[in-house]
């Protein structure tokens, strides 16, 4: 990830200043760096091959979760509606029947 830093200068009088930003500018360095190894060490704990196999295998239970979901829906939906048809036509049989 690309920071874009605005950096203000002031002007340097001694030379402690100078040591001063030194050590300023080097501790960032060493915050980056750990941010940079941390990363990586994350990705390559996530691409090991069982892991990376685990997450894909999570990722297609997810899935198959979604369309289950889907499939449960459409068959309720459809059962609602014979059951609806259904009970229109015994309604009207009945109808017939007593009137």
């Amino acid at each position: 990830m690309m920071m874009s830093m605005k950096m203000t200068m002031k002007k340097i009088k001694r030379i402690k200043d100078i040591k001063e930003e030194k050590i300023k500018l080097r501790m960032k360095e060493l915050e980056l760096e750990k941010g940079i190894r941390n990363n990586w060490l994350e990705l390559k704990e996530k691409l090991r091959p069982v892991n990376f196999l685990q997450n894909k295998l999570a990722t297609f239970k997810q899935e198959e979760a979604k369309d289950d979901k889907f499939w449960a829906g459409i068959i309720s939906f459809s059962l609602d509606f014979l059951a609806k048809k259904i009970a229109k036509k015994i309604t009207k049989k009945m109808e017939s029947t007593t009137g």
